[in-house]
């Protein structure tokens, strides 16, 4: 009696045998089918090649890498073996082979599995049959790729379920969750796989903001093309800009109602509608795979969220996240139910997505996870079965553009460096990013190819900073017309105008430091004329009339007086009106830790009052930025007014420096540590609004960790690209220079 192949005390190679057996028994009974197998084999043979090349997990790829040496090995060493074989000497006697043994005899197979075995055979010809007469017969069928199956929900069973906090605003029977069911338009969008490794052979165009003579406002750049086309100039930041999947509209975010929110700008008529008006901050959105939602981060309760809301304003946004750590830069799937966003958790930000048809703050998944890496701005392409987003190493200030694919579960995502930059986006083939990043103090729009390593992305100068690229597969025209050529004709108002006036030849030399610089007469810092202690090319000019030496170059003074007032309007607060330190005289002691060539002495640089970073209740928020071996320090000011008309929340964790003076000795060594939270609230960046004007911060000393005074977050410089020689002959003569 012969046992059963299935018993599960069988070895494996005798189960083997008997499968090997049955099938051997198969093609015995139908000649046809080993024929049918025969011809089948080779389009099998070529589609599991395929699979194991673009299909198989890491781990079976480097299964089948190793198999496929070893293959080669073996035949390399039959190749060397035939090669060396010596041919035996003519008289040599060859010995027969010995015989094989006789084979086994076969393991007979019951009547009843060779009766399941014939049905089986003749069932699957009978289906494989049937499809080929359909595949053959059957008309072809277009299909749309935005399409996905999502019929009409309830907002309360697809946004909110009975297990997780409801959202106060929402009315249960209200609502609908937003399909994926594109709306006809008169635009046509033709999309173009890029051919070899041209990164810009997709075509379209990219819509960006730039920064540049303290403001920001949209632009446009035709792929191909050098001529930038401007869409906004508002005197108001516009920022954020999103296509929507026709190309005909960009939503984007702008402060012209007092505070930020989102609007549509209608490329056709140059139209732009308000969208969310609520209080407080609402920004960065992207657009639903129809063209009839918005996904945007917005700043309620002291904290930001992500929220929806439909375009037509039928009814009112939908909050998607609650929980206490900020959630910001989402990003909706061109082609599936899912957002991707930043959000913080544990004091760590990484990339999470969420289902719309599984919404909750439970329910979202961490894609990155990466410890010790902040990561933001996370953007699908076009199938969303990649992302690609930003990340920066806690501490530093420099950008990495990472790339991810997903795997089969949708769980987590592996991170691919491909470049520096902030900001990126996927072109409309897929498989092109655009970047925003700087070279040299001029803002650059990258763009590369990720599938062809090693190709130099191009670059795109701007005079500027570059931020919120996108990119759709629309051209606008290369000539502007209508409200195109009305904002591109439309000039900027300058920020401020440096005049220097004249020293008359026959001014009085004055060697009295003090009458140098004397207090002004009327009391107003209007820059009164101040002398200089011999006649030079420039004067001092009196820029704080509750000061001293409350002066500075008459090259840089309306700078100065221009970025104050820009600071208290921006802020509330007179920050600039109460300097910690100006002008330094030529003789004067210099300040421990510090050189004689202080950019003080030549009237180009100033100091804020460092302690009020340093209070229990700080109005200065510091957040250090790495340079490589380099520390600097950019300045937030706390707004006087908190409604969302001054500033932005923070997203950033500040620097502690109270906790170098605490028990903890690493504090100590370190300089400080990162802040447990970031401070709720809107914050001005003053670095930002000194850089406008021309004042850079000056970048820490090397010993800042353990000599506080290195720290200089507290100083700003104007130095025109001058050498400290220069600036200095400006004011004084030569001969002074060299007896000091």
């Amino acid at each position: 009696m012969v046992e059963s192949a299935d018993r599960p005390n069988e070895a494996p190679s005798e189960r083997k045998k008997n499968i090997q057996s049955r099938l051997t028994y198969l093609g015995r009974r139908f000649p046809p089918l080993r024929w049918l197998g025969l011809l089948f084999y080779p389009i099998w043979w070529l589609l599991s090649k395929i699979g194991d090349v673009f299909f198989a997990s890491g781990r079976k790829r480097k299964l089948n890498k190793r198999r496929r040496r070893s293959k080669i090995a073996v035949r390399r060493a039959r190749i060397r073996t035939w090669l060396a074989r010596r041919s035996p000497p003519p008289n040599a006697h060859v010995a027969f082979a010995i015989p094989k043994n006789e084979p086994e005899p076969e393991e007979p197979v019951s009547g009843r599995f060779s009766r399941l075995v014939t049905l089986t055979a003749l069932s699957s010809v009978a289906v494989l049959a049937l499809a080929v007469v359909y595949l053959l017969q059957a008309p072809p069928e277009t299909a749309d790729p935005a399409q996905t199956p999502a019929g009409d929900q309830d907002a309360a069973a697809a946004v909110i379920d009975s297990t997780e906090t409801a959202v106060p605003t929402l009315q249960p029977t209200a609502t609908q969750i937003p399909t994926a069911v594109p709306t006809p338009t008169e635009i046509v969008i033709e999309l173009r796989q890029n051919i070899g490794i041209d990164p810009l052979a997709g075509g379209g165009s990219i819509v960006y903001a730039l920064h540049q003579n303290g403001n920001t406002d949209l632009y446009a750049l035709n792929i191909g093309e050098s001529e930038q086309i401007r869409l906004t100039n508002d005197s108001a930041v516009d920022e954020a800009p999103a296509w929507s999947p026709d190309g005909r509209r960009i939503a984007f975010t702008s402060s012209r109602s007092g505070n930020d929110d989102i609007y549509i700008l209608e490329l056709q008529s140059g139209e732009v509608s308000q969208i969310t008006t609520q209080a407080g901050y609402d920004g960065q959105p992207s657009w639903s795979p129809d063209g009839e939602w918005l996904v945007y981060e917005s700043y309620q309760d002291s904290n930001l969220d992500i929220y929806i809301v439909r375009v037509d304003l039928s009814q009112d946004p939908i909050r998607l996240t609650e929980n206490p750590g900020p959630d910001m830069a989402p990003h909706w799937s061109p082609s599936t139910r899912e957002i991707v966003w930043s959000g913080m958790r544990d004091n760590q930000f990484d990339i999470w997505l969420m289902s719309l048809d599984s919404v909750g703050d439970s329910r979202a998944v961490n894609l990155t996870q990466s410890a010790g890496i902040d990561e933001a701005n996370p953007s699908f392409n076009l199938e969303s079965t990649r992302l690609t987003w930003s990340g920066r190493a806690k501490g530093d200030s420099s950008n990495q553009i990472m790339m991810g694919e997903f795997g089969e579960d949708r769980g987590q995502i592996s991170a691919v460096l491909v470049g520096e930059g902030v900001d990126p986006a996927w072109s409309p083939a897929g498989d092109t990013l655009v970047w925003g990043s700087k070279l040299q103090g001029q803002g650059v729009l990258q763009v590369g190819a990720v599938n062809s390593f090693g190709v130099v992305p191009q670059s795109f100068l701007q005079d500027g900073e570059v931020s919120g690229s996108d990119w759709a597969g629309v051209s606008l025209a290369a000539q502007s017309a209508g409200w195109l050529r009305d904002v591109n004709q439309a000039g900027s108002v300058a920020l401020f105008t440096e005049t220097i006036e004249e020293v008359e030849p026959e001014a009085e030399e004055v060697t009295d430091t003090e009458s140098a610089v004397g207090d002004s007469e009327d009391g107003e810092a209007a820059a009164d004329q101040i002398e200089t202690p011999n006649p030079a090319p420039v004067t001092l000019r009196r820029v704080l009339a509750n000061d001293d030496l409350g002066v500075l170059s008459d090259s840089v003074d309306q700078s100065f007086l221009a970025l104050r007032s820009r600071v208290e309007f921006e802020t509330g607060v007179d920050l600039l009106g109460d300097i910690e330190r100006m002008f330094v005289p030529i003789n004067a002691a210099t300040q421990p830790g510090e050189g004689y060539e202080t950019w003080h002495r030549a009237g180009r640089a100033f100091d804020i009052n460092n302690e009020l970073a340093l209070g229990f209740s700080p109005i200065l928020e510091i957040v250090r930025r790495d340079d490589q071996d380099q520390t600097s320090w950019e300045v937030f000011v706390l707004a006087d007014k908190q409604d969302g008309t001054q500033g932005r929340p923070l997203t950033e964790f500040p620097w502690d420096f109270r906790s170098r003076f605490g028990e903890n000795p690493v504090d100590y060594d370190e300089g400080g540590r990162l802040k447990d939270e970031i401070p709720s609230g809107y914050y001005v960046s003053l670095t930002e609004l000194a850089r406008d004007y021309g004042w850079e911060p000056v970048p820490s000393d090397r010993n800042w960790r353990t000599f506080y005074p290195g720290v200089r977050f507290w100083q700003f410089e104007k130095r025109d690209g001058l050498s400290w020689e220069e600036a200095m002959l400006e004011i004084y003569n030569a001969d002074q220079l060299e007896s000091r």
